[in-house]
């Protein structure tokens, strides 16, 4: 197991390092359950699950690894972003 989170950890670094701010993959949402009754969640980010890990992608917040076993439900969910003109009441 510590060979593995240490590929997922350097994978997540490396992978990190290749996003943008304007990245569509940040226009979904994450919620991570963890088994000890904690949640996480995050809006502008993504996952990425690899090798029995979820690597959590933020916008601004960097990256988040957990085991599978760690964590009771994780999810993203897509976010639709309006234009202006639908969010101003003239």
């Amino acid at each position: 197991m510590l060979h593995s989170i240490t590929k997922i950890r350097k994978l997540a670094e490396e992978y990190n390092k290749t996003l943008w701010a304007s990245d569509p993959r940040f226009n979904r949402s994450v919620t991570l359950l963890h088994r000890d009754g904690s949640i996480e969640h995050y809006d502008s980010a993504f996952l990425l699950q690899r090798d029995g890990y979820v690597v959590c992608f933020t916008e601004h917040h960097g990256h988040h690894i957990d085991h599978v076993d760690e964590l009771l439900h994780y999810f993203q969910s897509e976010r639709k972003r309006l234009p202006i003109e639908e969010l101003i009441n003239d």
